[in-house]
């Protein structure tokens, strides 16, 4: 019985992870309080920063990039399926995945895009076809990781031209990869955390009390990572909590709980940013303090991904209903992009 709740339970977190639809409302000064569609998009799924510029994903092969005059531009990929993940290592090169195994990758700034056919993923466990790839993370020394469904990882030491499987030895979904110095990390389902280094998987035990996975009635479900310096890493998770991971001494550290479920961290050039739902945006200087971003519009929509530039306090945050939010002070205060 308590497997099944725990199944159960964490069937509803993922669906409304990935489908869920919501509203947006103006504020109330001089709007009385309309709610309004901001695009014809229905979720917008992950958004990641190309130099100056930014991409986002979203269904049915929706691609736009946002250019540094703030405009919209449109970058439709030859694909009905959804884009869950994009990563680009500069201007012109980056990675796309998403839904049923599909993968493709640009070298001219999202122009052209080309198909990749890639021979893992192709079904594992109790899934039937093409497993849907849930993330993927490219860095400038030609390292590309893609993972998704079943525990599935193909990884890349030559810009992608070439993918070896090294499947995670877990039948979980992946929710989050990240690039170590010296291998990858990645994270998902009952909080679930592997080191790749030397050739081999390395499960990272929880301490109790920290998260193990166990607590069926809140399940946590590891859904972002990110990188502090090269040893230490910046954990987020859909129960609220933050965690620091040491990779040298292998210990995690709650540092602390959070209003909303979390989706997605990145770094600005002076603060920590979280993201996720009810319109949650929060921010911090050390991962334990953390504040309510503002924002000038009321949102009840959740916000599936946020990104920075490198080293800039410009940064955006996208979700439910194709909603863009915009930050030029670091995550302090936000601005809907219409």
């Amino acid at each position: 019985m308590k497997k099944f709740l725990i199944i159960f339970t964490l069937s509803l977190v993922i669906t409304s992870f990935f489908l869920q639809r919501d509203t947006i409302s103006a504020p109330s000064n001089g709007s009385n309080g309309r709610t309004h569609k901001l695009s014809i998009v229905d979720n917008f799924f992950h958004v990641t920063s190309a130099g100056n510029n930014f991409y986002i994903s979203g269904p049915d092969g929706e691609l736009l990039k946002l250019d540094e005059s703030r405009k919209f531009i449109t970058r439709k990929i030859d694909t009905l399926q959804d884009l869950l993940s994009i990563s680009f290592i500069d201007d012109k090169n980056g990675w796309v995945v998403g839904t049923s195994g599909v993968a493709f990758k640009t070298n001219d700034g999202g122009k052209s895009w080309v198909p990749l056919n890639l021979e893992f993923g192709k079904g594992k466990g109790k899934i039937k076809g093409k497993v849907s790839f849930t993330c993927v993370e490219a860095d400038s020394k030609n390292r590309v990781v893609i993972a998704g469904e079943a525990g599935v990882v193909g990884y890349s030491v030559d810009g992608g031209l070439n993918f070896k499987e090294i499947s995670i030895p877990e039948d979980i979904n992946i929710a989050c990869v990240k690039i170590t110095n010296d291998g990858l990390l990645v994270g998902g389902e009952f909080g679930v955390l592997y080191s790749y280094r030397g050739g081999k998987w390395h499960k990272v035990e929880m301490t109790s009390g920290i998260f193990t996975g166990e607590d069926w009635m809140n399940p946590e479900v590891i859904s972002g990572i990110l990188s502090i310096d090269d040893k230490q890493f910046a954990i987020i998770g859909f129960t609220g909590n933050t965690y620091t991971y040491n990779l040298k001494d292998n210990k995690i550290k709650k540092t602390a709980t959070l209003s909303a479920p979390l989706y997605s961290i990145s770094k600005s050039k002076e603060n920590y940013v979280a993201c996720g739902e009810y319109g949650k945006l929060f921010y911090s200087s050390d991962l334990v303090n953390w504040k309510d971003s503002k924002k000038d519009v009321s949102s009840n929509v959740y916000l599936r991904s946020v990104n920075f530039s490198k080293h800039s306090n410009t940064g955006v945050a996208i979700g439910g209903y194709g909603t863009v939010f915009i930050t030029q002070d670091g995550g302090l205060n936000w601005q809907i992009l219409k």
